[in-house]
């Protein structure tokens, strides 16, 4: 075969149809490589912000955890209930024995004011 001859011209018009039908694989290929590329940054780019996330929860969890550790449990509620009705019983007390020697002192102050006027009226 040579140049120019019709087989050449055949088969070079029979190479030149096969490179045209793999033209568009070709393609594809090539476009889903470069994809491939891409979606493995965007890919390492969320992973790496899901890590700075997940860390910043982490550090957050802590400082709850210590918030929560230093909070009383249920038995620790129910002392300071018992503790708090006591000291109300206590208050009610003084608050009681208060109105007893605010009394005593205003009857105190009744008979020296009715005794100096007796005193006076001498």
């Amino acid at each position: 075969m040579r140049l120019g001859s019709p087989e050449m011209d055949a088969l070079l018009l029979a190479l030149a149809a096969a490179q045209m039908a793999l033209l568009p694989l070709v393609l594809l290929w090539v476009w889903r490589a470069t994809r491939q590329v891409d979606t493995r940054a965007h890919v390492q780019a969320v992973e790496a912000a899901m890590s700075q996330a997940l860390a910043e929860l982490r550090v957050a969890q802590e400082g709850h955890g210590r918030l929560i550790a230093q909070m009383p449990d249920g038995k620790e509620f129910g002392d300071l209930r018992v503790e708090l009705a006591a000291l109300k019983g206590k208050q009610e007390l003084v608050f009681n024995e208060a109105r007893g020697a605010r009394a005593a002192a205003r009857r105190v102050e009744d008979f020296l004011l009715k005794a100096g006027r007796h005193d006076t009226q001498l």
